[in-house]
């Protein structure tokens, strides 16, 4: 058999999640048919065969992780083997030939390294060792080259049964479940956003009481924002902390983060300052349909330079919202709200719109955060 391995995909990712196979074993296939959808870091996007032939093998079920590298399809041995080296993939959008050494590793194994050396255990094995409490560092494996069994791991558990005493819960948990692309990926960036940044967050009210009913929040809050980082360009930059340096960008390129099942994606719109109403509101809405199916290409979510996040359309006024590193700043829109005010000396009711400015303040000062902030709500009261 002639293995086709998972190509590079670029931009630092090491690993793809099989969405959905379109081809099974015993399928003729031509040359750029799509085989498989796989997701990687939020996008879904398709792998085109490298050349012709009859599928032999699938490595990998929808739901499994696939590493870079590790054979993702098996042709008949007919035709010209897909070499590591030649194999550049051609996923839709451009995918770059990797430049580091590719080191394959056995099918449906992989290694994790350890405090006593080499785990090696297929996913399902090590699902059932979650789920029966079972520390993969102290199976004896008795599997093909030195892999862990099925068996192994029972026994192990069977063995711990018998030692330890009964546990009684007064609920049943469910078990244990990976997560899925999205949210591993907005897991990562968490953690990376909690251990670097040093996070400081604004909140104020724009009175929006003028507004009609038909305004459209989220393309005034974009051209609010694009209004702030001319006024103060601190906040609309990149921050690189290992070298200490400030980038300030020329572009507004915003990111709106959009809530689904699968987790948060974070589309980019591009130059809102060059946009009008209809331009954003018709983005916004290819943004959403793409969510409903799944659909965004990698070009979509790259290239932030500040976020948006309007979580007051579900619920919540003030929040602090994480900046996602290399990132400075990130706006949180609260739902609106009506509050009573003395205007002339007379009480009026006035329609209040919350905002939260987080920004790391590392990068950006108390006063430059303030004057974004201003920026944005005079632009809003305007």
């Amino acid at each position: 058999m002639i293995d086709f391995n998972l190509p590079d995909i670029g931009e630092g990712l090491q690993e793809a999640e099989i969405v959905k196979w379109l081809v099974k074993p015993g399928d003729s296939v031509e040359i750029d048919q799509v085989l498989v959808e796989i997701e990687t870091d939020k996008a879904v996007v398709e792998v085109p065969s490298p050349q012709k032939g009859t599928i032999a093998k699938l490595h990998g079920k929808p739901g499994d992780v696939i590493k870079v590298g590790n054979p993702l399809v098996s042709f008949e041995a007919e035709g010209t083997e897909v070499s590591a080296k030649e194999d550049s993939g051609t996923v839709v959008g451009k995918i770059e030939s990797g430049s580091r050494i590719i080191k394959e590793s056995p099918t449906g194994i992989s290694s994790v390294k350890s405090a006593s050396g080499s785990i090696r255990a297929t996913p399902a094995i090590r699902n059932l060792a979650a789920k029966l409490n079972v520390d993969l560092n102290q199976v004896a494996p008795t599997g093909p080259g030195g892999t862990i069994s099925k068996k192994d791991v029972e026994s192990l558990a069977s063995s711990n049964t018998t030692r330890e005493e009964p546990v009684s819960f007064s609920a049943s948990p469910n078990a244990p479940e990976g997560l899925k692309r999205a949210r591993r990926t907005m897991a990562r960036n968490m953690a990376a956003s909690h251990s670097q940044v040093a996070l400081v967050t604004l909140m104020d009210d724009a009175d929006i009481t003028h507004w009609s009913d038909k305004e459209d929040l989220t393309a005034r809050m974009a051209f609010a924002i694009a209004a702030a980082s001319r006024a103060e360009p601190s906040l609309n930059a990149f921050y690189n902390h290992e070298n200490e340096t400030l980038q300030k960008m020329k572009e507004v390129h915003l990111g709106l983060a959009v809530d689904t099942p699968d987790g948060l994606y974070v589309p980019v719109m591009k130059n809102v300052e060059k946009r009008d109403a209809t331009g954003i509101r018709n983005l916004i809405n290819s943004f959403k349909q793409k969510a409903r199916e799944k659909a965004f290409q990698p070009e979509d979510l790259k290239g932030g330079t500040i976020i948006l996040s309007n979580y007051g359309a579900i619920g919540g006024r003030y929040a602090t919202p994480m900046v996602v590193p290399p990132m400075v700043a990130i706006i949180g829109v609260g739902r609106t709200h009506q509050e009573l005010a003395l205007v002339v000396n007379r009480p009026v009711v006035r329609l209040k719109l919350p905002i939260s400015l987080s920004f790391d303040h590392r990068a950006a000062t108390g006063g430059e955060a303030s004057r974004f902030l201003s920026a944005m709500i005079k632009s809003l009261e305007a």
